[in-house]
């Protein structure tokens, strides 16, 4: 959701708004409201959730998997560096029609050719903090996306395209 001179964009869809409107908007919602087209600030808040999803262990997502932080496990995975993932936070690909959705961090890495994305409920629909589960794991692959229903699906994926 990011607005300019009144135009309030919601994935997609414009709508008009005061400008006024704008200014009075919670400060502290988790997906950046406020932020102006085209920057790439990431709030305090942002960060505290970015760096959760960063740190929750695999096991606890997946009893099957071992207790290692999440950064390190899919680093390890698509064997690059932690620094090569990249994180979002988002409205978990489902507030920009209208319904609530919660809030997802997105991390995602670029393959051969191919991206691996995992993402990982944040915060709850009121916004609120909530301990990290995963919402969605998918690939894309000359535009198209292959949903992936766990994270062993996951590994099998980036393991074949390695």
């Amino acid at each position: 959701m990011r607005h300019a001179r009144g135009v309030l964009l919601l994935a997609g869809a414009v709508t008009l708004v005061a400008p006024r409107a704008l200014a009075q908007a919670p400060a502290r919602h988790p997906l950046r409201s406020l932020e102006p087209l085209g920057a790439a600030v990431t709030t305090s808040d942002d960060s505290t959730l970015i760096a959760a999803a960063q740190r929750v262990l695999v096991s606890d997502l997946d009893a099957a998997y071992p207790r290692v932080r999440f950064i390190d496990w899919f680093a390890e995975l698509a064997r690059v560096p932690a620094a090569a993932i990249h994180w979002d936070l988002n409205d978990c690909g489902e507030g920009g029609d209208g319904r609530a959705a919660p809030t997802c961090v997105e991390a995602w890495v670029d393959l051969a050719g191919d991206t691996a994305t995992v993402n990982l409920i944040v915060a709850d629909l009121e916004g609120a903090p909530a301990p990290p589960k995963i919402w969605r794991c998918y690939a894309m692959h000359a535009g198209q996306v292959t949903d992936l229903a766990t994270l062993g699906d996951l590994v099998a994926y980036v393991r074949r395209r390695r």
